[in-house]
């Protein structure tokens, strides 16, 4: 199950993948062809903090063309999202 994610702060997560009862992957979705990386900001704190997932469970997916793994999660070319649901982790697609 895939689901929109909001805490009573009104901090989001733009996809949460949910086995179960338990997320196991949680992307941001930005339109941008050029990575930030305040794009993992909100992303890495409430899917630590809030739903226990390390950086293997978590996902930018942007509007550019390259996929890379950082210590923050994996930046996902949109060309590639399909990937993070056919595959274990968001940056091995």
């Amino acid at each position: 199950m895939e689901i929109f994610w909001r805490d009573g702060n009104k901090n989001e997560i733009d996809l949460l993948v949910q086995r179960g009862l338990r997320a196991v992957k949680a992307v941001e979705i930005k339109s941008s062809a050029t990575y930030k990386p305040k794009y993992f900001d909100a992303l890495a704190g409430i899917s630590e903090r809030d739903l226990g997932l390390d950086p293997s469970a978590r996902a930018v997916v942007y509007g550019g063309n390259e996929n890379a793994k950082t210590q923050r999660g994996g930046l996902v070319s949109f060309r590639k999202a399909w990937g993070l649901f056919s595959s274990g982790a968001p940056g091995h697609c």
